[in-house]
């Protein structure tokens, strides 16, 4: 099964490229692509793209991922998040390949205090989470044959993230503040490519029409604050817990708005493939293990 993948500088196409990398066998080949060799913005570099290398998969893992600057550059945002999904839904459409997608909590606006389901109305708060709720509805009009994976609060090695940017902090500033009554779940970049890895040995072993395809929820458990999380990420990394204060999001004003809450409901996807929630602390444990190997190393 030929493989393109999408947004391969990223956090997660690169925990899919370390997590591809260990399957031995033949079956599965992965064709990483970033924005500099496919640029899925342009309808000609995918129609190339797709006709040398005919693929039998795509994995959308690009995206334009910075919430604040996206106020202030919504053609930018749209044009990754929407139009380039687009292109590829129509390609997907023209070739009649599966199309797996990643998406997001920010869809939801929080007014429910329970966890999101898959069929709960999206209602955007900022126009991140408007552009990837748009690239969803787009790829329910034009592949039959997709998955749209909606996960949250996303960490790795990779990147820039939460843990990385609490670790930084840590070091840099004697107090700083976190947000303590945004609620949702952190999630390992690691454990979402094991989800699309695992989703993507079912479709290669069934017949198209056996594939439950359709939107399903992932993320780590449990669910805390952002506050909450960074306690957590210091106690993992064995760093002082002092300079933490908690606030709320009205003392922290950002350019967009964002979801109180926003936890998801992922009974769907153990129902349906039998994948279960890990926990977000485990893979704490893990990055905080590799980092000391890589100083070890130096």
């Amino acid at each position: 099964m030929q493989i393109i993948l999408t947004g391969a500088n990223g956090q997660i196409g690169k925990e899919i490229q370390r997590k591809f990398a260990q399957d031995t066998s033949s079956e599965l080949h992965l064709m990483p692509f970033d924005r500099a060799s496919l640029d899925i913005t342009n309808e000609q570099s995918i129609q190339s793209c797709f006709e040398k290398f005919r693929p039998n998969l795509i994995i959308n893992a690009a995206a334009y991922t910075a919430v604040d600057r996206a106020e202030q550059e919504k053609e930018l945002c749209y044009a990754v998040n929407f139009e380039g999904c687009k292109n590829l839904a129509n390609i997907c459409d023209k070739f009649d390949i599966p199309l797996i997608h990643l998406s997001t909590d920010y869809i939801f606006n929080s007014e429910k205090q329970s966890p999101y389901t898959e069929t709960d109305l999206a209602a955007p708060l900022n126009i991140y989470g408007q552009s990837k709720w748009q690239a969803e509805e787009t790829i329910r009009q034009h592949v039959s044959q997709h998955i749209i994976l909606r996960t949250s609060w996303v960490f790795s090695s990779f990147g820039q993230n939460f843990v990385k940017t609490v670790l930084r902090l840590a070091k840099e500033q004697s107090i700083f503040r976190i947000v303590d009554d945004q609620i949702g779940c952190p999630t390992s970049a690691s454990d979402i490519a094991d989800v699309i890895y695992q989703i993507i040995s079912h479709i290669k072993n069934s017949s198209a029409k056996n594939v439950p395809w359709g939107t399903y929820h992932y993320s780590n458990s449990p669910a805390v604050s952002w506050y909450e999380f960074a306690h957590a990420i210091l106690n993992c990394f064995h760093l002082k817990k002092e300079e933490l204060v908690p606030i709320s999001t009205a003392e922290y004003q950002t350019l967009a708005q964002r979801p109180l809450y926003s936890v998801l409901d992922c009974q769907k996807i153990g129902n349906v493939f039998g994948i279960e929630q890990n926990s977000w602390y485990d893979a704490l444990k893990i990055l905080y293990q590799e980092n000391v190997l890589y100083k070890a190393s130096q």
